[in-house]
């Protein structure tokens, strides 16, 4: 087999180990994504105040989180990143401030 022949063989493994590595690569950071936003859920449940609650609003190429006070309505809050993850987190925080806030007024 000639050496331009070998090269050629070689090029394209390599090109197929790449391949195979994005791939790999893409899975792992779909399962990480999965990870960060389990965890964002479940720290949500755990420690928003009560009344407060998080909706996952979802619609063809768009997700978002929708936070609502205890009085039913939907509060706007700042969002930390555009992922659903970050957003619960943003929402988490806010409602977690937001209530201590208003348990440190004076009545």
């Amino acid at each position: 087999m000639s050496m331009a022949k070998k090269l050629k063989m070689l090029e394209q493994e390599r090109e197929q180990w790449h391949a195979e590595l994005r791939a790999v690569m893409r899975r792992e950071n779909e399962l990480l994504k999965q990870a960060r936003t389990e965890q964002q859920i479940q720290r949500a449940c755990g420690s928003l105040p009560n009344g407060w609650s998080i909706q996952i609003e979802l619609e063809n190429g768009a997700g978002y989180a929708v936070l609502y006070n205890p009085q039913g309505g939907a509060t706007d809050f700042d969002t930390a990143g555009e992922g659903i993850a970050e957003q619960i987190s943003a929402a988490t925080d806010w409602a977690i401030t937001t209530h201590k806030a208003q348990q440190a007024q004076p009545l």
